[in-house]
């Protein structure tokens, strides 16, 4: 069986100026109605508490990483290497770009850990919302 038969009871949208109509169908849905359309949206935040604390304990920790690396380069800067045996000069440039490329790296994890899972809840939300309007205009057209 062709893929195209499959599809045979699908009415046939095209795309008019703002508005989408079915071939058959004298209603028209204009996308400015879509955004004036009730949701039962809650917040993103109410969906999913413990994920939002987990994205804002990870910029935390971000932060915190950020700020353990400035001290530490700094204390290597003015004390030198001493203490472990190098003397100053080359070996402690070295170690301190050394020390913020690995603390920069370990930040820039947790800020995007952060961000993947508000982008996930984010993706939820629109999957939602899709979903209710396609809902909304298969509701209509029947």
């Amino acid at each position: 069986m062709p893929i195209k038969d499959l599809f045979k009871d699908v009415p046939d949208k095209r795309r008019e100026g703002n508005a989408v109509t079915a071939k058959d169908d004298k209603s028209e849905i204009n996308p400015m109605d879509i955004d004036e359309l009730q949701f039962q949206e809650t917040n993103v935040s109410q969906r999913y508490p413990a994920l939002n604390t987990i994205s804002g304990i990870y910029i935390t920790l971000a932060v915190v990483v950020i700020i353990i690396t400035a001290v530490i380069s700094m204390v290597e800067l003015v004390m030198g290497l001493d203490f472990l045996g190098i003397s100053g000069g080359i070996g402690t440039i070295i170690f301190v770009l050394v020390t913020i490329a690995i603390g920069s790296i370990i930040a820039l994890s947790l800020f995007a850990a952060s961000e993947s899972i508000k982008v996930f809840m984010d993706i939820e939300a629109n999957t939602r919302k899709s979903a209710e309007i396609t809902n909304m205009v298969s509701r209509d057209e029947k």
